[in-house]
């Protein structure tokens, strides 16, 4: 190989490897920022979250939703979500006067976040086993979900 070729070779490879550079896995087809969402239910359940759903859950069919609605103890259809074009997001958390919100939603390099607050009462002796839950829809995307949660304390009552 003469060196023409060495050269050549040499900027092709190093052209490869500064676009490589370049790749953070985010898409140019994908939303970056916040992502507009609409509460879909608010509220408390009795028992507890279902193993492995700790703090948050991404729900994408319709069968699913309505399979998790009932296990929240809600009865009738699952409010309507367009699961063609849209996503239920679920944060779940204390109960006995605890509350779970979700703050924001938002995608970053690809990546969905959602900003979660979790207040857990500090003045409150529980009778009953519960949670707090809050669930979403926002636009469907593509990409692994981050639930990012605060937790604080609150007075119950007060």
């Amino acid at each position: 190989m003469g060196p023409w070729n060495r050269s050549r070779s040499s900027l092709l490879v190093g052209s490869a490897m500064l676009i490589l550079a370049a790749c953070d896995g985010s898409s140019p087809t994908q939303p970056e920022g916040p992502l507009a969402f609409a509460t879909i239910h608010t509220g408390t359940s009795l028992g507890f979250p279902p193993i492995g759903e700790d703090v948050g859950t991404v729900i994408g069919d319709g069968d699913r939703w309505q399979a998790r609605w009932q296990e929240l103890g809600r009865t009738g259809p699952a409010p309507a979500v367009d699961f063609s074009r849209e996503m239920v997001l679920l944060a779940t958390g204390p109960g006995c006067c605890g509350e779970t919100a979700i703050r924001s939603v938002g995608q970053n390099r690809g990546r969905v976040l959602v900003d979660v607050l979790s207040q857990a009462s500090n003045n409150t002796i529980c009778i009953a086993a519960d949670y707090s839950v809050h669930a979403v829809k926002v636009q469907r995307v593509s990409g692994p979900v981050d639930f990012l949660v605060t937790k604080a304390t609150k007075s119950c009552g007060g």
